[in-house]
């Protein structure tokens, strides 16, 4: 069952249009924090990766999980350069792996993050976070690259696959 009334009920405004490709809106960096918690991770857990991920010392100083921890990691992802955040969330939601119902809906709820607030990414398991088109940019390469399989031209299909994932690589 859906852990939300709207989705239960089918009300939703749909998805927001993709304003956000190279940022980390503060909603993000709050929610990737907040989303980790609510599937069991504790704060002083979610302080490990953040630290792990940005090199940086946790605060010896804080030892209590609320609020010292806790404030610690927002603050971090609230200092930390865009691209980060998103390392982040793909690290938090791989340290879920063993958790299978808490992996799950990590992704559910940051995708749904993603959609609702119009960023143009998504967290697509094996891969982590990839590129996320309009609904009719995905369709249409979806259906293109099946059409081209279909019809035994499996180098089409392959080349419309590769150039989703060159467009979801980050620049070199």
């Amino acid at each position: 069952m859906s852990r939300y009334f709207s989705d239960r009920h089918g009300f939703g405004s749909g998805d927001a249009a993709i304003t956000v490709r190279e940022d980390a809106p503060p909603a993000l960096r709050y929610a990737v924090a907040e989303i980790a918690r609510r599937e069991g991770l504790s704060p002083s857990s979610i302080r490990s990766i953040v630290c792990a991920v940005l090199f940086e010392a946790p605060d010896p100083n804080n030892w209590s999980e609320y609020s010292n921890i806790w404030d610690e990691v927002l603050r971090l992802l609230e200092d930390c350069e865009w691209y980060k955040v998103y390392d982040i969330a793909e690290t938090i939601w791989r340290s879920l792996e063993y958790r299978d119902v808490g992996q799950e809906l990590f992704e559910a709820e940051l995708n749904r993050l993603f959609r609702e607030k119009g960023i143009g990414w998504e967290l697509k398991n094996p891969l982590g976070i990839v590129f996320r088109g309009d609904p009719n940019f995905t369709n249409a390469t979806e259906k293109a690259a099946i059409v081209f399989q279909k019809t035994g031209r499996e180098t089409a299909a392959t080349e419309i696959r590769e150039a989703l994932k060159d467009i979801s690589a980050p620049e070199h």
